[in-house]
Order: C-alpha cells, then sequence, then structure tokens
C-alpha cells in the first residue's frame, strides 16, 4: 500500500477466521502504535519529514479458543503530503529567457499554463525554461504548480510572468521645406521612445528620446533621412519612417528698371532651381502693370503720367509647395524729356 500523509489508510480482512489481528512491526510510526489491533485495519497515516517511510504490517485469522492461523504480511508506504515554495513573479520583455526553479519537498512539480501566448506550453512537469513571444501588447499568464510524489498530490501555488510588449504606432512618411519648424509625437503603449535619424543633414540630431522637435534645413536638392523609431523598455518592435526636406524655392533677382511712357517692358523671371513657379503683385497699377499675376515674366507697356510713378514689384519663388524668400524689384515710369541719357535697365524706346 503507498499512502500520503493525513490519508486514511483502509483495509477490511477476508477469509474463513472468526476474527483478526494485525500489528505494525519494526517499531515504525506511520500514524499506528506497535501493538496487537483486532478487526479490520482503519488509521490515518502520518508522515511528517521529507522523506517516505516504510512499514511492516503482519496480520492473521483466529479460531478460538486459541487456534491461529498463518500470519501474512505487507508493505506500506507513507510519503510525506508534498509541498513546494511559492515562486515570485516574473516579468520580462518579449525575446528574453525565462527561468523558474521549484524547490520543496515533492518529487515532482506539475505546472500549467492559462496563457500559451507568453511563449510557454499549457502544461508540462519539473522546471520552467524558455524564451518569450516578441508580442507588441503586453500577455501575462497564471502559472499553477503542484507538488507531487508516488502517493499524492500537495496543495498548488500560483505565480504571474508577465511579457511585456512596447509598440509603437507606424509614423507616416512626411515631406517638408526648408526652414520649416518640425514636429512629431510619437503614440503606442510604450514607456518612451527611442530615435535614430540616418542623415543629420535635414537638421535632426542623429539620436535622441520623446517626440521629434526641429527646424529643417535643406540643400540645392532634397534631402531625406531614415528615422527609426524603437518603444521601451522592450526595444523589438521597431518602426521607420523617412521625413524629406525639399529645397526652398527662390528667385533670380531682378534690377530696378526705369521707363518712359510708352516704353515696352518684359521681365524673365528666373528660379534657382527648375520647376520654380511665381505669384507678383505690384503696389501701383498707375505704372500700367496690373496689380497681381502667376505668369513667369513682368510684361507690361509703360501708362502715362504726369511726371513719374513707381511701383513696388514683389516675387514670390514656389516650388513642390516650397515657398521661398521674396525677390522685389522697382519700377518707375516717367514723362519723356527733351533729351534723355542712357541708363541700366531692361526698358526699351517706344
Amino acid at each position: 500500500m503507498v499512502v500520503c500523509n493525513g490519508d486514511q489508510v483502509y483495509h477490511e480482512f477476508t477469509g474463513n477466521a472468526s476474527y483478526y489481528t494485525w500489528r505494525v512491526a519494526y517499531q515504525v510510526d506511520i500514524g499506528q502504535d506497535t501493538g496487537l489491533h483486532f478487526g479490520n485495519m482503519n488509521f490515518i497515516a502520518r508522515n511528517t519529514g521529507n522523506t517516505p517511510i516504510h512499514a511492516t504490517v503482519v496480520g492473521g485469522g483466529w479460531h478460538d479458543p486459541f487456534c491461529y492461523g498463518f500470519p501474512i504480511d505487507w508493505m506500506i508506504t507513507v510519503y510525506p503530503r508534498p509541498t513546494i515554495t511559492t515562486p515570485p513573479d516574473i516579468t520580462v520583455c518579449g525575446g528574453s529567457p525565462v527561468a523558474a526553479a521549484f524547490t520543496g519537498n515533492a518529487e515532482a512539480f506539475n505546472w500549467t499554463n492559462d496563457n500559451p501566448a507568453i511563449g510557454l506550453p499549457a502544461s508540462g512537469t519539473g522546471n520552467i525554461a524558455f524564451t518569450s513571444v516578441k508580442a507588441p501588447q503586453t500577455e501575462t499568464a497564471q502559472i499553477t504548480v503542484t507538488p507531487a510524489n508516488a502517493a499524492c498530490d500537495g496543495d498548488p501555488v500560483t505565480f504571474t510572468i508577465t511579457v511585456q510588449g512596447s509598440n509603437v504606432d507606424p509614423p507616416p512618411d512626411i515631406t517638408v521645406c526648408d526652414g520649416d519648424a518640425v514636429s512629431i509625437p510619437f503614440s503606442g503603449n510604450a514607456a518612451e521612445y527611442d530615435w535614430t535619424s540616418s542623415n543629420p543633414a535635414i537638421g535632426l540630431d542623429a539620436a535622441g528620446s520623446g517626440a521629434i522637435a526641429f527646424t529643417a534645413q535643406g540643400g540645392s536638392s532634397p534631402l531625406s533621412s531614415v528615422v527609426t523609431v524603437t518603444p521601451q523598455p522592450c526595444p523589438f518592435a521597431s518602426r521607420s519612417f523617412t521625413i524629406t526636406v525639399r529645397p526652398k524655392a527662390a528667385a533670380l533677382p531682378l534690377p530696378d528698371t526705369v521707363l518712359c511712357i510708352g516704353d515696352s517692358l518684359s521681365l524673365p523671371l528666373l528660379g534657382t532651381t527648375p520647376g520654380t513657379t511665381f505669384e507678383w503683385m505690384n503696389t501701383n497699377p498707375a505704372i500700367g502693370l496690373d496689380t497681381a499675376g502667376n505668369v513667369p515674366y513682368i510684361r507690361f507697356t509703360a501708362a502715362a503720367v504726369d511726371s513719374f510713378a513707381t511701383g513696388l514689384i514683389t516675387v514670390i519663388p514656389t516650388r513642390q509647395g516650397c515657398v521661398g524668400q521674396p525677390m522685389r524689384v522697382r519700377i518707375t515710369v516717367r514723362k519723356m524729356l527733351r533729351h534723355r541719357r542712357g541708363y541700366a535697365g531692361y526698358s526699351s524706346a517706344g
């Protein structure tokens, strides 16, 4: 018979005897004294130690008055009730190794896991060792461990394994202009966001933490940087996006010009890079030029004026959505003089 500490030990003797006796031999304490007992065997097993106790029990049948049958003996093994020390809760980042060693007086430790999404099977035996999964969300599992031996199970204990996940919502690629203020916040479930930039020439540092804020710097052609954002504290779910800085448009300067009444003027508007478009505004339409336009030239015939009139022309260059610094040119129209000296400009005589 194999029993556990605290179990009821019961056996009903059968045969042709009038009654039966039994006793525990060799002064072994299994919860019953070693004296002679009559009738069926019935007691509560006891073993408060750490190892199994083996006891021999001798029994026999009797007929009155003094007829004793052949004795029989058998072994009763009483195991201590298995116990386990409750393991501490475990928290790791996804992808990290996880180990839990169990201690106690059990021969085996059987466990169950209520959330295999952490990377651990639903059940097993012995110590736990596995590599946690890499998941963007946090996963928590309750582990129930039951100590066991050949006779019985002990009281189960529970602990938790938490596999942390940190993620960042994928930022979109952005395009900005030279000189723009750029602000990029990050969202997700991370405690912090670290980032690196592949091209500091755009005005952004090579590395940093938290939201991005900087003033974009461009060149004569578009500049791009790949920014990689890594969520913390579990840095496996990185996201990358691209910041492109377009050059700011610029208009080639024009000289101030003086015209006489009736002179024709045609000034082409040119940019420092191909594809630049222009809008212009004129402060004084009395010179013969409209108040505004969006053609790539300033073209008109000087109007009649009493003595002279001056218009300030402001030219706004734009390229791929990037607006450059205004360029300004002053155009003056004068009445015809009796004698006119030559002057610099693009006017022609009427």
